[in-house]
C-alpha cells in the first residue's frame, strides 16, 4: 500500500480506497491538463512551448493503459478522469483514432469484471459521447482557453 501511494492517518490506519482514488485522480488530472491546455500568453516567453507536455503524452498513456484489461477500480477512475479532461482536445487532434480510444475505454469490454463508481462514470461518459460528441455539458477539456 505504501508503494502505491496510500497515506496513513493520525491513527496510523491506511486511508480508505475511495479517498485514495479521489486524491490520485486529482493529481492525474493536473498532469493530463498540462498535456491538453495551452499556457496563458503572459506565461510564454520566446522559447517556451505552448503546452508544458505534448498531447502525444496523453495518447501514449491512454493507448498503453487500454492495451490490457482493467484489473481494479483505480485504473477505471484514472481513465474516467483522463476522458473528462482531454475529451475535446484529444478527439479534435486525433479524430477517428481519438474516438476509438473513447469507445474502447467506455465500451465495457476493457473494464471486464471490475465494478464500482468509476465503471459507472465510464458508462455514463459513453452515453454522453454518443449523444453529444463530447463528455460533459461543455466538455471539461474546454475549461481553459
Amino acid at each position: 500500500m505504501k508503494r502505491m501511494g496510500y497515506k496513513r492517518g493520525e491513527d496510523e490506519k491506511w486511508e480508505e480506497t475511495t479517498r485514495y482514488i479521489e486524491r490520485q485522480s486529482g493529481i492525474f488530472a493536473v498532469w493530463i491538463a498540462m498535456t491538453t491546455h495551452q499556457l496563458n500568453a503572459k506565461a510564454l516567453t520566446q522559447d517556451a512551448e505552448v503546452r508544458p507536455f505534448p498531447l502525444s503524452n496523453a495518447w501514449r498513456w491512454a493507448s498503453r493503459t487500454l492495451n490490457h484489461r482493467a484489473t481494479n477500480e483505480i485504473e477505471c477512475a484514472m481513465m474516467a478522469t483522463f476522458l473528462e479532461v482531454v475529451n475535446v482536445a484529444f478527439v479534435q487532434r486525433y479524430g477517428r483514432q481519438g474516438r476509438k480510444i473513447v469507445e474502447v475505454a467506455t465500451g465495457g469490454e476493457w473494464t471486464g469484471e471490475v465494478r464500482g463508481p468509476a465503471v459507472g462514470r465510464l458508462e455514463i461518459m459513453r452515453e454522453e459521447f454518443y449523444r453529444n460528441g463530447r463528455i460533459g455539458e461543455e466538455g471539461f477539456g474546454a475549461f481553459v482557453p
